[in-house]
């Protein structure tokens, strides 16, 4: 094979546009299983039984999956120049820059800075980091690709909600601190500590760890409480339609 054959070959393996039309390649297919299996083992190295016990099993099989994450990263920047979009050294930078190859680099680049670390706050953020891997699902999955392109196409909307969201929460808020700051200062002496309970009231958790004692708080707690209802039930109805919209656009 010829340089330029090589890198068309390992370009197609590991960038999906690229690759076969009718499914993953055979190195995005173990790319995404090793996603699973570092996510598993981030989530498993927490609990303090299995660390003791198979501790050393998990930093080898952490070592391995993030060399392997790291040689793919290179491959990737390496065969990407086949893409006319980034030709050259200036190509690869800004395809470096990218989202989804921040997110490559991300995927391998905490666990290769943290080896041979004990137990440091560095550490514990760094396997925390490796969450991210997670994100690199999104582009071997076309569920998620439809997900995230439906987020994309209503985040305007569901900012406006939001905003919505934190507007009301502060005027509950501000309703129950000028009715119960006397009785209870301690839990709505202040606007900021009334703000614990109108996120708990109007997300409809509801904690019970704060609650008015006036007839007129728990009045208006009430009509809070089913604003809040509406209030949650907004930003699922615009991701609902988003979501709809989408699945059908792509049948």
């Amino acid at each position: 094979m010829k340089n330029n054959s090589i890198k068309n070959y390992w370009y197609k393996q590991t960038f999906i546009k690229a690759g076969p039309s009718n499914g993953l390649s055979p190195l995005n297919r173990l790319v995404f299983i090793l996603v699973l299996a570092g996510v598993c083992i981030s989530v498993l190295d927490t609990e303090p039984y299995l660390k003791n016990n198979f501790g050393s099993y998990f930093r080898i099989a952490e070592l391995c999956i993030a060399s392997f994450f790291g040689c793919e990263y290179l491959l990737r920047m390496w065969s990407i120049s086949e893409n006319e979009k980034y030709k050259g050294f200036s190509g690869r930078i800004r395809y470096a820059l990218t989202p989804l190859a921040l997110i490559d680099l991300l995927a391998f680049l905490p666990s290769l800075l943290t080896l041979g670390l004990s137990d440091t706050l560095l550490l514990r953020i760094a396997r925390v980091m490796r969450f991210i891997r997670f994100a690199k699902m999104g582009q071997y999955s076309k569920s998620l690709q439809v997900i995230g392109t439906a987020v994309s196409r209503c985040w305007r909307e569901l900012l406006v909600s939001y905003f919505v969201a934190l507007l009301l929460i502060l005027l509950s808020a501000c309703t129950l601190y000028f009715i119960e700051s006397e009785l209870q200062p301690e839990a709505f002496g202040s606007i900021p500590r009334a703000l614990w309970w109108s996120m708990a009231t109007l997300t409809t958790i509801g904690y019970g760890d704060v609650y008015p004692l006036t007839i007129l708080g728990k009045l208006m707690t009430g009509v809070i409480a089913l604003t809040g209802i509406g209030l949650v039930g907004l930003p699922t109805a615009i991701l609902a339609g988003a979501f709809s919209d989408e699945y059908k656009s792509r049948r």
